[in-house]
């Protein structure tokens, strides 16, 4: 019984000594619980406060953003408004060429025309001086054979 008894409060000692190890695990455990909700609301702090300033730098770049967009866009627009007028322009350009090339050409053939017209007129004078005086000179012999003299 002796023995039963010492090995009773061996095996309790040991329960003991484990339950108290176990209670001290637990106790740190709880420790470390307890701490969590306080980091844990530090994080959250500096995450809200990391937020809060994320958020004014980024309505500080909207804000800059804003006006500097419009600029650009009233720019683009007004280059746009001028590219239309140069193309119109350049449309009237190339129709004004189209025809002053038209009516060049009508004065090209025109000046060929009156060229030939002029080189006809020419043969006919020639022809016709060369009739005249082939008239003249016979007119001149038959007035020699005749006596005449003016």
């Amino acid at each position: 019984m002796e023995v039963m008894k010492r090995a009773f409060a061996e095996e309790r000692r040991k329960l003991e000594r484990a339950f108290q190890l176990e209670v001290g695990v637990l106790q740190g455990q709880k420790a470390e619980l307890a701490t969590l909700p306080t980091e844990s609301q530090e994080m959250d702090r500096g995450l809200q406060e990391q937020l809060h300033r994320r958020g004014k730098l980024e309505w500080g770049h909207v804000q800059w953003l804003s006006p500097e967009t419009a600029r650009l866009q009233e720019a683009l627009q007004m280059h746009r408004i001028k590219l239309e007028e140069i193309s119109e322009e350049c449309t009237l350009l190339k129709n004004e060429l189209g025809r002053g090339r038209q009516e060049l050409e009508a004065s090209e053939r025109m000046e060929a025309a009156q060229r030939k017209e002029m080189e006809v007129l020419m043969r006919d004078k020639e022809k016709a001086c060369s009739e005249m005086q082939g008239l003249c000179t016979q007119g001149t012999t038959e007035d020699e054979m005749v006596g005449w003299h003016p």
